[in-house]
């Protein structure tokens, strides 16, 4: 990690651990990008079923997903989301390249008022994003470096590990929830076959070759290129593994 990115977090964690102290309804909070890379995430000690990476790669899918889903229904843009359970509520939201999400306990925040946390949650956000849009932490992002790796791609999928969609780029007409479920699936059957996890996969066919890479325990990357790049597939596979292999959280082996 370089200097600027610790200056960067210094700075992330030192308003969210304020905000945290100054609303006491705030239990944990979790900053990432939009490609669902984690940032920084702090949890209160009550919160001992929660994962930093998972939340923060939950929480973005969820908010892809709602997105799509406010824009089939309401014609319009999506702002923020929050969903409700047994003991918490959890608060979400994307802004520029930056997604959070916000745990909440839920008999204060109802008592407060969840319109309170939600300003609350859109405040830090704003904050938080002028904070790294002037970091060189989005094009280190190495979800980031892959995509400029391979310029040729027609279709960039980024998918949790349970097969919902965290970011697809491609011309608009793929549905997401489909394909994040097949991609998923592949590294399932993969576990049950094998008896160990996925590195990659290459489907080849008339049209295109799509490359499928574990990128970590928590995200799938799906990428295809045209046909004719057949014999550029090991070049871009090597370029994919010495990005991931430098990122610390990845557990690529190949």
């Amino acid at each position: 990690m370089s200097n600027n990115d610790e200056e960067l977090i210094k700075s992330i964690s030192k308003i969210i651990e304020e905000a945290m102290k100054e609303n006491v309804a705030i239990q944990g909070f979790s900053v990432g990008t939009d490609i669902a890379t984690n940032i920084y995430t702090k949890f209160k000690p009550e919160l001992t079923d929660f994962n930093e990476n998972e939340l923060i790669a939950s929480a973005t899918s969820f908010q892809y997903i709602s997105k799509g889903l406010f824009a089939h229904i309401a014609k319009n843009d999506l702002n923020s989301s929050y969903l409700t359970v047994e003991n918490h509520v959890i608060l979400m939201a994307i802004v520029k390249d930056v997604s959070a999400a916000a745990i909440l306990n839920r008999k204060l925040a109802e008592l407060e008022g969840i319109i309170k946390y939600q300003k609350v949650l859109d405040n830090l956000l704003l904050k938080i994003a002028a904070f790294v849009e002037t970091s060189d932490y989005i094009t280190e992002d190495p979800m980031v470096k892959i995509m400029r790796a391979i310029p040729s791609a027609t279709f960039l999928a980024i998918i949790s590990k349970e097969g919902l969609p965290i970011k697809i780029i491609d011309n608009g007409k793929v549905q997401g929830p489909m394909v994040g479920s097949q991609v998923s699936a592949l590294s399932n059957l993969t576990q049950v076959m094998m008896k160990t996890p996925m590195d990659y996969t290459i489907l080849q066919g008339k049209g295109a070759n799509i490359l499928i890479v574990q990128f970590d325990s928590e995200r799938i990357l799906a990428i295809s290129i045209p046909e004719h790049e057949k014999s550029n597939i090991g070049q871009y596979l090597a370029r994919i593994k010495e990005i991931i292999t430098s990122y610390e959280g990845s557990s690529f082996n190949f």
